[in-house]
């Protein structure tokens, strides 16, 4: 349904495949856990939104798909909510200093002690957040290492406490181009995570439990 009435002018031509390319990439990014009828309703209804607003025909430099404008876009804030990640690790389970470690490196049992330790303090805030807190959320649950129980538990409060790390509710978000605010999908968590927790990570968590 997407195709039809499209590809039929000089101007339209200038865009549709590099469209249909965006939708394929969209879909692609989706997985099992998402309720993809609706996801695909609400880019479709955006994009045909910003098909009605073009005016000029687009530069080279913008015949991208999407998701590679958007990588463009997000690349130094990406970078800067991975460092406020990684910073806020100083001390083990045992209240002792440890080294700073890189975002790419933090382990499944140190991003459940992240996210718990977030979860609890979102209340503070009283619906006020720092403009880091969302960006930081963010880092979190995009984390590869993340459980999917951690992703849950930290998604949740973030929604009980209307911290709107994804951007979507605010009506105007959802006017903007899909290449500088796409519609967000749920991130699937890296089961290989779980493969970093041995006999003495194990034992940690039990003391601490109990």
């Amino acid at each position: 349904m997407f195709s039809i009435n499209r590809n039929k002018d000089s101007f339209d031509k200038q865009y549709y495949q590099t469209d249909m390319q965006s939708m394929k990439e969209f879909l692609m990014s989706t997985n099992s856990c998402d309720n993809r009828a609706k996801l695909l309703e609400d880019w479709v209804s955006r994009k045909e939104i910003e098909i009605k607003s073009r005016v000029v025909l687009p530069p080279n430099s913008m015949k991208k798909p999407d998701s590679e404008i958007f990588a463009q876009v997000d690349k130094k804030l990406k970078v800067a909510r991975e460092k406020i990640v990684a910073k806020m690790l100083d001390t083990d389970e045992f209240g002792n200093k440890t080294k700073a470690k890189a975002y790419k490196d933090l382990t499944t049992v140190e991003l459940s002690r992240i996210s718990e330790s977030v979860c609890v303090r979102l209340n503070l805030f009283q619906g006020e957040y720092p403009a880091f807190m969302p960006q930081a959320v963010k880092a979190i649950l995009e984390h590869p290492n993340l459980t999917k129980s951690d992703y849950n538990k930290l998604d949740t409060f973030a929604k009980m406490f209307e911290l709107d790390w994804r951007a979507d509710r605010k009506l105007d978000n959802k006017k903007e181009f899909l290449a500088t605010h796409p519609v967000y999908t749920k991130s699937e968590s890296n089961i290989e995570g779980y493969g970093q927790i041995g006999n003495f990570e194990a034992s940690a968590m039990l003391r601490v439990a109990c």
